[in-house]
């Protein structure tokens, strides 16, 4: 298979790694590497999904080369980073802020022109660290296009950091069978498989990786109002992430004695096995840009109770299809998920309702032609 340089796409990403972003850049780089030259440069390591790309999608891992020392590390990444990017002619597509601000850097230092950035959540990072959003805002005059998955990253980008209007594209995340578990080698990997028939248990899940802002602390301290008159549920949380936050997390919950009630589940790489057995799907974040995990909850015809975050009013019609809540009011959300569990048939028709929906707004071969049409373009 043969391309001209016009049909080559490198994608720059942190790693390749079990999270939103990640997993959707890997199906569009496993989509769009039918009709491009496709590379994927990753700057902190492979990552889980690595092994499943396809053998015609080039993957260049740079990681630390070794270095223990943040500086040495960084002037082995922007060396090797340098070296690679120069000869390229190509279109040169950047996803979340570090890959943004290192490569993106770079890419203007070499005058390329042929940038693309995608925004796939709220720039709150920024407010921590002011200089962030300082350089970010002259990077964005440097790209050719700005992609956005939902409205609100839209009208914050143009709001708050003086996007030009045109050059934001809104492309909503579509939703695709993610990738079996094929090889013998990764099955052993995997962490905290599930191994008990889930369909006989009050299941509720949380797909969210160990994050603060993904509100897991609000979601413990509702169960445990929950559990003091409410005993028949258990909930799954699938994801990984900070070990701080974790620890901290396993403190609340022994405190309010939920070992047995709260099960980590760790990192699947498909995890709707999980999802198809719960009963509810919820995420109580404090912001989001477009959830890819609402988007999977819906897809596996969950009923769902979500935080006024990003997109969700877009997607989540209240009490139609699950119910949208305030963050700390845990007596309220406590009462909302007793009620979806004794109600069956109400939240069994909230969960096709979802599947409706999904199958309308997330349609995955519409997204894939609008990245290919911006390709085209460029």
């Amino acid at each position: 298979m043969t391309f001209s340089k016009n049909k080559s796409i490198v994608y720059i990403i942190p790693s390749l790694d079990i999270g939103g972003t990640e997993k959707h850049l890997f199906n569009l780089a496993t989509s769009i590497s039918n009709n491009y030259k496709v590379e994927i440069i990753c700057l902190k390591n492979k990552g889980l999904l690595s092994p499943h790309l396809p053998t015609r999608i080039k993957l260049i891992n740079l990681g630390d080369g070794g270095f223990k020392f943040g500086f040495l590390k960084y002037f082995f990444l922007i060396n090797q980073l340098w070296k690679i990017l120069k000869p390229k002619k190509c279109i040169i597509h950047f996803f979340l802020p570090k890959s943004y601000l290192i490569a993106g850097t770079i890419c203007i230092l070499q005058r390329k022109t042929r940038l693309i950035m995608s925004r796939r959540s709220t720039n709150y990072y920024q407010k921590k660290y002011p200089f962030i959003k300082f350089w970010e805002n002259r990077l964005h005059k440097k790209m050719r296009y700005i992609l956005v998955n939902s409205n609100n990253l839209k009208n914050q980008l143009i709001s708050d950091e003086g996007v030009d209007i045109k050059k934001i594209i809104e492309i909503k995340n579509g939703i695709k069978k993610f990738i079996t578990e094929k090889k013998n080698d990764y099955k052993k990997k995997q962490k905290n498989t599930v191994n008990e028939d889930l369909t006989k248990i009050n299941i509720i899940v949380c797909l969210a990786n160990l994050i603060p802002y993904k509100g897991h602390i609000h979601l413990i301290e509702s169960l445990n109002v929950l559990n003091r008159s409410f005993k028949k549920w258990k909930l799954l949380i699938i994801g990984d992430g900070n070990n701080k936050y974790k620890l901290k997390l396993q403190d609340l919950i022994k405190k309010y004695d939920l070992q047995e009630k709260i099960i980590f589940k760790g990192i699947q790489i498909a995890p709707e096995k999980i999802l198809k057995s719960a009963k509810i799907g919820i995420l109580l974040s404090d912001h989001e840009g477009s959830s890819n995990a609402i988007v999977e909850y819906m897809n596996c015809s969950l009923p769902i109770i979500s935080t006024d975050s990003g997109n969700i009013t877009e997607i989540l019609d209240n009490q139609i299809n699950g119910y949208i809540v305030k963050q700390r009011d845990y007596q309220g959300i406590a009462n909302l998920i007793q009620k979806m569990l004794l109600e069956k048939e109400k939240s069994k028709m909230m969960g096709k309702n979802n599947k409706k929906k999904v199958n309308q707004l997330f349609n995955y071969k519409e997204m894939i032609n609008r990245y290919k049409e911006i390709y085209d373009k460029i």
